[in-house]
């Protein structure tokens, strides 16, 4: 993909006039005429030196190096279409030219220059042409002789911004006299002037204008918290809609009405309408709507929301009038159609594209734009590009939190600003919008503080006390930890189902689409809201309290789950966690800073039993450092806990050690964890702790004494009946095996741990002895056991999300590549696997380390040291998602039915 930027274009844009009427009263006589319409315009542009960039449904976007060549494309193409013989199926083409610094990607057009002629060309009529300023500046020569141009003074185009002087071009012979241009300026409205032009938002805006042409759709209403851009954009939908209410598009600002008389005074007076003598204001109003077509757009309508049945009575005198509405709250009326306002497009934070592609993300174009305004040459380049997405990631998308931000350009570099904003309260105090905005749009927290106000006082009690979760919550777990009296004396019993319905139809909070089995949605608050809650929180003498109760819930789920991170449902219960995590983290945290006895209790608790899923989904230096802090903290306060949680999380600890290399810290954990086990007589514990021993004695190459403890370990797990835990040694044994070069010993191992990981429906099991079956089937050369071994445990690894499981098996593909004669595809899987190590912080296992040398040489050899390099750079760098699709393509091959989870 090439990007060219600051290129003098001169845009030549068409549009035939009525084309969807006449497609859908002849299209035959259509279609012909277009073919006769396209050789005229391409002719001209070939002759003239134009490229065609753009076709949208009627309009045909072109661009010329010269104001000159345009101006003569547009003459020839006019006077071309005027010569034709049409047969009573004319075609009118209304042309425009505007000239400006353009920057095209990949050979098309973008930005606000593009939007600027787009504008201009809905003004136009058919068979018109029309100049911008820019152009006719740039026209010091003409094609012809005779040609006039006619000052159409300032006109006010659809994008709502300053004026565009234009000019009419006559050409001597075609008709004139056209109807005044259709802008602000000629058709009724009082839509307000705008300082900037709208960034982004093209699809909302081709929504909202096809649901507000359905005949059906008369009441359409903007949902959406305080900063996500609803009134300009419902000023952009009445500008765009203007030529299709003949009675015109007016707006309606209700912030300064409080109840629904004054409301009706707002919208008579933005009608221009006056109390007729003796009447009463509400029937004048229905009486001048009655026949009229027109759009009305009421904004900021959350704070008169008893105002609806006056909507309602309006609607249902003027049968022609349709009503855009923007809100924090549902009206609730029969007919009303609600239309949520998202934040801004974001790009994938872990993933971000190239440097080129950012702008075409409406977030980071804002950001961009509104910072040039302060700052002229702000650019985005290398050094700052990720750190502008994550200031606009952390500002959620909102266009006001963006806008507020890139105002600060002027006295703060990109990454002094995202330092700011990385305090919550950072978010709060952005300030510095323009002085000519309501004041609920100059600062982040009047936006907020402006529908927080409109609450009710169980309402705000209630939104206050979410500022405790981090991330998504349940409803089970808002009334669990949110309904409860944390203030002597004070009933505070609430009715969180109905509250959270509230605050989800104020948009203060999003609720996020079911999963399977699931009667209530999860939600979400954005990071600018929840800084706000949490401040009020904090404020109000709740909040240890209820940090206290945050903690003792997640505990509680965190026990809940850890049982079946083994077995059918760990996929299920992984992904639980998974959505849990910011929670986790948040209620770890307490745990370990509030100085409370309890609190470090329950820490301990909730980290012994996440050590699972830490390893799963690789998050071993979080959990290493999480649970190091609390065995700490309990170190340093002499605090006696029960000896069971204690080594249990002195085993979680060492489990992560280990697997990150740190054997040293690893074997004095177990030894702690293991002396515990045995004085309370705990035999799962005690056979957990010989089984991991022996795994670090098999990573120090010490073979007889890993033996040793496995032996013990199933020796045990068979007495006891333990499954899983005889599927998970025997696993164990065939690793000491495999490290010891004895493939049948290990196969055995294998294929009966295999047999017991079936039977208990533990995909992850299945996974590890596919991985290692894989292996010894590469050794024996038996290449379409050992790709089918590695494709299904690759598939379940996906399923699971176990990353390090994923990253050894990629290296199994990547042997499979090399020896299928693929030594580039080897050594990019390489590459890709070696990225995931480094991010884990996880070694080779010994047991692996001899089959990878020997392959990953293989593969080196076969296309040399440099080329070799080369590619595996490459790897490195491949985004999760390609790589996924790489390694899905190779797997078709084997087998055409075959997929990955998604």
């Amino acid at each position: 993909m090439s990007i060219r930027r600051d290129e003098r274009i001169t845009f030549l844009f068409s549009e035939i006039e009525d084309s969807a009427a006449l497609w859908q009263q002849n299209p035959y006589g259509m279609q012909k005429a277009m073919v006769v319409y396209d050789s005229i315009f391409h002719l001209a542009l070939t002759r003239h030196g134009g490229t065609i960039f753009k076709t949208i449904a009627s309009s045909t976007y072109a661009a010329f190096k010269t104001a000159q060549a345009a101006l003569a494309a547009a003459i020839q193409v006019q006077k071309a279409l005027a010569g034709v013989n049409w047969e009573d199926f004319p075609l009118k083409t209304g042309l425009i030219l505007h000239s400006a610094e353009c920057t095209r990607y990949d050979g098309e057009f973008i930005g606000a220059p593009v939007k600027r002629a787009s504008h201009i060309l809905a003004a136009v009529h058919g068979g018109q042409t029309l100049l911008s300023q820019a152009t006719r500046s740039l026209l010091t020569t003409w094609p012809e002789p005779g040609l006039e141009f006619i000052n159409l003074g300032e006109q006010r185009l659809e994008d709502l911004i300053q004026p565009e002087t234009l000019y009419e071009l006559v050409i001597p012979g075609l008709p004139t006299g056209f109807p005044p241009v259709k802008t602000l300026n000629n058709l009724p409205n009082n839509l307000p002037q705008q300082p900037d032009v709208l960034v982004g938002r093209e699809q909302e805006l081709e929504a909202v204008q096809r649901l507000l042409r359905k005949p059906e759709v008369r009441l359409v209403t903007f949902m959406g918290l305080g900063g996500t851009g609803k009134t300009r954009l419902s000023l952009q939908v009445g500008a765009s809609l203007l030529t299709e209410f003949k009675d015109g598009v007016f707006f309606v600002d209700l912030s300064p009405a409080r109840n629904p008389n004054q409301a009706l005074v707002e919208i008579s007076k933005a009608l221009n309408l006056q109390e007729g003598g003796g009447g009463r204001l509400i029937e004048n109003l229905k009486r001048f709507l009655y026949q009229r077509q027109m759009l009305l757009v009421l904004d900021n309508f959350e704070q008169v929301i008893s105002a609806a049945d006056l909507v309602n009575e309006l609607l249902s005198a003027a049968p022609q009038l349709k009503i855009l509405v923007t809100s924090r709250i549902l009206l609730r009326l029969y007919g009303e159609h609600e239309f949520p306002v998202p934040p801004l497009a974001l790009p994938n934070l872990y993933h971000l594209p190239p440097l080129e592609e950012l702008r075409l993300y409406s977030a980071i174009d804002l950001f961009v734009q509104r910072a040039q305004l302060v700052q002229p040459d702000f650019e985005l380049n290398q050094a700052n590009a990720s750190i502008v997405v994550n200031i606009c990631a952390q500002l959620d998308g909102l266009p006001l939190a963006i806008e507020l931000a890139a105002a600060k350009i002027k006295s703060l570099t990109p990454q002094a600003l995202l330092d700011n904003l990385a305090d919550r309260f950072g978010l709060l105090i952005l300030t510095g919008g323009s002085t000519n905005r309501p004041l609920r749009q100059q600062t982040l927290r009047y936006a907020i503080e402006w529908g927080y106000d409109l609450l009710q006082e169980e309402e705000k009690l209630l939104f206050d006390r979410l500022g405790v979760f981090s991330g998504p919550f349940s409803l089970e777990a808002v009334e669990d930890i949110c309904n409860r009296d944390f203030e002597a004396g004070r009933d505070t019993w609430l009715d969180a189902q109905e509250i959270l319905t509230t605050l989800i139809n104020s948009s203060f909070i999003k609720a996020l689409d079911t999963e399977g089995g699931e009667d209530y949605p999860n939600m979400i608050m954005l990071d600018t809201l929840r800084g706000f809650a949490q401040e009020r929180l904090e404020a109000s003498g709740e909040y240890p309290a209820i940090r206290q109760a945050h903690l003792q819930y997640f505990m509680r789920e965190v026990e809940m789950a850890e049982p079946h991170l083994n077995g059918p449902e760990q996929v299920r219960y992984l992904r639980l966690l998974e959505k849990e995590h910011p929670n986790l983290q948040a209620a770890l945290d307490w745990g370990i800073t509030s100085n409370d006895g309890q609190a470090l209790k329950m820490a301990l608790t909730l980290a012994g039993s996440l050590w699972r899923f830490w390893q799963v989904r690789g998050y071993l230096t979080e959990g290493r450092r999480w649970l190091e802090s609390i065995l700490q903290k309990i170190d340093e306060s002499n605090q006696i806990l029960q000896p069971a949680a204690m080594a249990k999380a002195l085993h979680a600890a060492a489990v992560l050690a280990s697997i990150q290399g740190d054997y040293q810290q690893a074997v004095g954990l177990y030894g702690r964890s293991l002396s515990l086990r045995r004085q309370m007589h705990d035999v799962a514990g005690i056979t957990s702790s010989l089984n991991n021993l022996g795994i670090i004695a098999l990573y120090q190459n010490d073979f007889d004494q890993a033996t040793i403890f496995l032996e013990e370990s199933l020796e045990l797990r068979r007495n006891s009946g333990d499954k899983w835990g005889i599927c998970n040694t025997l696993t164990n044994l065939a690793n000491v095996a495999l490290a010891q070069g004895d493939f049948t010993r290990a196969e055995t191992f294998l294929e009966e741990s295999l047999v017991l990981a079936r039977e208990l429906e533990d995909k992850r099991s299945i996974a590890i002895c596919l991985y290692n079956l894989g292996n010894i089937a590469l050794n024996y050369n038996n290449i379409p056991k050992a790709a089918a071994s590695y494709y299904e445990s690759f598939r379940l690894r996906l399923e699971l999300g176990d990353k390090m499981g994923l990253t050894e098996t990629i290296e199994g593909l990547a042997a499979i590549a090399g020896v299928e004669a693929d030594p580039v595809g080897a050594a990019q899987l390489y590459g890709a696997a070696l990225h995931l190590r480094e991010e884990l912080g996880a070694p080779f296992e010994p047991h692996d380390r001899p089959i990878y040398e020997r392959f990953e040489g293989q593969a080196r050899a076969q296309i040399g040291e440099d080329a070799f390099a080369a590619v595996l750079r490459q790897g490195r760098e491949i985004p999760f998602e390609q790589l996924i699709q790489t390694i899905t393509k190779r797997g078709s091959k084997l087998d055409p039915k075959f997929d990955l989870p998604r």
